[in-house]
């Protein structure tokens, strides 16, 4: 018989979620308080095209009766034996704001059964799912005996949530007792196909979850400093790195320097493991700092090459081939440019010139609107498309052919282009003689 779930908030990650869950055979109730997106994910439509497979899903789910969006969360519980929590953690006024989760544990306890299994995969500070006992226990229900609480993080990135649930990623579970780890483990087990790994304790599996996204943070950190010690000694840090993963076979991990750290995760994680430290660190704190000071560090790079005017900045979203713009860099950057003068225009696949213009406050349009008259153009986001563009004829348009490259993906500039790489061992003034 099928697993009836119910996924409560069908963001980025929850959608994506909800439908992977609906290809393992459960049968999905997605909860979402927005009626305009529930009506509109009911009717087929994807809300998130950047996501790989997740149309065809989308339409299999629907057509087989799999999977269907609600704004009725209390009758969503009645109906699932098995409720997943992912509902965003937000950072502010330097606390973990956990009201969402909070809420929505209120909301399960209202129509939480005996033997039910709740679930949370949203990153909580260590501590986090312990302190929803109460909430959840407003059931009248008793937590670890009548209904069964884990704590099983996501482990996804934009763009691929589908295949990172499924395939690509070990599922890893903690529970409030053994019981409900097993029960958690046995649920996973039927949904992952690399397995489960189990953790000793909810708080175990929240800092493992949180230590990830920080030596991430504080290796791009190091990445960041490292690509501009290269440069001013003279040496290419991407020549170099290439050189490191082929001869160190994994022992070493050089990061990607970039324009700095954007998303839901990485930059949010060492402020919510602060939130409930009290001892003195220093590291993960300093490297959240040059992290969040790394989109100057770009608008630097630009004023030394390029003098005020029009500035295109390439990308909105915080990576390639991805529609987010959360903690993105690139709102800082354009920010940064518009403070030393630039009129910065922006200009991204995934985004609407109106979009551009609303979230990030400058001019938004077409590749070509926005590399007109341009002084200078900065490469903030990955996206393939950038690296599909026609040079000479984009250069043409434009009224001084600089490029600050900050993911290292421009190649093939034709003659009187000046490219600038962040970790470059020097710009490079593109001539065939």
């Amino acid at each position: 018989m099928a697993m009836q779930v119910s996924v409560f908030g069908l963001g980025n990650l929850g959608f994506p979620t909800a439908l992977a869950l609906s290809a393992r055979g459960c049968i999905v109730s997605g909860v979402d308080i927005d009626a305009e997106r529930v009506e509109r994910i009911n009717a087929g439509e994807n809300l998130l095209p950047h996501e790989k497979g997740l149309q065809e899903l989308l339409q299999k789910s629907v057509s087989e009766k799999s999977f269907s969006a609600t704004i009725d969360a209390e009758s969503a519980v009645r109906n699932a034996a098995i409720h997943v929590i992912v509902t965003p953690v937000l950072f502010t006024d330097n606390n973990a704001d956990v009201s969402t989760v909070e809420a929505v544990a209120r909301t399960i306890s209202k129509g939480l059964k005996q033997g039910d299994l709740v679930i949370i995969e949203s990153s909580m500070p260590p501590g986090g799912t312990r302190r929803l006992v109460p909430l959840l226990e407003e059931s009248g229900l008793k937590a670890g005996k009548d209904f069964f609480l884990a704590f099983c993080p996501e482990r996804a990135y934009s763009g691929s949530v589908v295949s990172d649930v499924l395939t690509r990623f070990p599922k890893i579970v903690s529970g409030l007792n053994k019981e409900s780890a097993e029960r958690a483990k046995a649920f996973y087990g039927r949904v992952c196909a690399k397995g489960v790994v189990l953790a000793d304790s909810l708080e175990e599996a929240e800092c493992l979850k949180l230590f990830e996204g920080v030596y991430r943070d504080v290796n791009v950190a190091l990445a960041n400093e490292l690509s501009r010690a290269a440069s001013e000694l003279g040496v290419d840090y991407w020549h170099l790195r290439e050189i490191e993963r082929k001869g160190t076979e994994g022992y070493v991990d050089l990061h990607k320097p970039g324009p700095g750290v954007g998303g839901h995760c990485i930059p949010i994680y060492p402020k919510l493991l602060l939130t409930v430290l009290k001892g003195d660190y220093k590291l993960f704190p300093l490297a959240r700092e040059l992290n969040d000071a790394q989109p100057q560090q770009v608008v630097e790079l630009v004023k030394r090459h390029a003098s005020s005017g029009k500035a295109c900045v390439l990308g909105l979203a915080f990576r390639g081939n991805v529609r987010e713009h959360r903690n993105s860099p690139a709102l800082a950057v354009i920010a940064g440019l518009e403070h030393a003068g630039f009129e910065a225009w922006c200009y991204d696949p995934y985004y609407g010139a109106d979009e551009i213009e609303r979230i990030a406050g400058c001019r938004g349009g077409t590749l070509d609107e926005c590399a007109r008259g341009a002084k200078v153009i900065v490469v903030v986001a990955g996206h393939d498309e950038y690296k599909r563009i026609d040079w000479a004829e984009l250069g043409a348009k434009m009224a001084n052919r600089v490029v600050v490259d900050c993911r290292n993906i421009v190649g093939g500039l034709p003659d009187g282009f000046l490219l600038v790489r962040l970790g470059a061992a020097a710009p490079l003034r593109c001539s065939s003689t």
